[in-house]
C-alpha cells in the first residue's frame, strides 16, 4: 500500500495525495490549483491515517458493479457448461446394420405369399417415404429439442457477457479531485 500524504490549501482543507503524484498540479474542493512537491519535500508533509486509506480502498475496490459482474461470469461458465453437455448430447438416427439387414431378408423370406403380397401393394399405395417411421419422427423431436438447448445455451451466453461488460464499462476510476472531496472533511 502506498503512502498518502496530506497537502494544506489556503481554505484548511487537506487534500489527500500519493508519491506518483509528485509535481502535479491537483485541484481542491474550492477550486484553487494546489501543485504537489517533489518527492523530498513530499515526505516532509503530514502522512493520512493508514486505517482510512485501507477502508476507502476496500469499499472501492468492490461494490454493486463488480457484484453484477460476478453473476455474469457465473452465468457464462453455467452457459459453457451446458454447452459441453450439449456437445456430447447429440442425437443420432439409428442406421440400418447389416444384421438387421439380414434379419429383414430372413423375415421376407419366412412371409406366406399373401402378407408378401399386401405389403407389397401397401407399398405401392403409400411409398417408400423413410420418414413415415416412429423411428424418425423420435429423431426428429430430439433433434427439436437438441436446438431449442443449443437457443437458451446462446442466450444465457450473451445474457452473461453483457452483465459482465455492463457494469465494467459503465464504472469510471474516481479523479483525484473526486477522491478528495469524498475522505476530506469540510471544515
Amino acid at each position: 500500500m502506498t503512502a498518502r500524504y496530506l497537502l494544506p490549501c489556503d481554505c484548511g482543507r487537506k487534500i489527500p495525495v500519493e508519491s506518483r503524484q509528485a509535481g502535479q498540479t491537483v485541484v481542491c474542493a474550492c477550486g484553487a490549483a494546489l501543485e504537489v512537491p517533489t518527492l523530498l519535500r513530499l515526505t516532509a508533509l503530514e502522512q493520512e491515517e493508514q486505517a482510512v486509506v485501507a477502508t476507502a480502498t476496500a469499499a472501492a475496490s468492490w461494490g454493486l458493479r463488480q457484484a453484477i459482474a460476478l453473476v455474469g461470469l457465473a452465468i457464462l461458465l453455467a452457459s459453457l457448461a451446458g454447452a459441453i453437455a450439449l456437445l456430447f448430447a447429440r442425437p443420432t438416427l439409428k442406421t440400418v446394420t447389416a444384421r438387421d439387414e439380414q434379419q429383414f431378408r430372413d423375415a421376407i423370406q419366412k412371409m406366406p405369399p399373401a402378407e408378401l403380397y399386401r405389403g407389397w401393394k401397401l407399398m405401392r399405395e403409400q411409398g417408400l417415404d423413410p420418414r413415415d417411421t416412429l423411428e424418425v419422427d423420435r429423431y426428429d423431436e430430439k433433434v427439436l429439442r437438441y436446438r431449442l438447448w443449443w437457443a437458451a445455451v446462446l442466450l444465457g451466453a450473451v445474457a452473461g457477457i453483457v452483465t459482465i461488460v455492463v457494469p465494467l464499462v459503465r464504472a469510471r476510476p474516481p479523479s483525484p479531485t473526486r477522491a478528495a472531496k469524498a475522505t476530506v472533511p469540510e471544515k
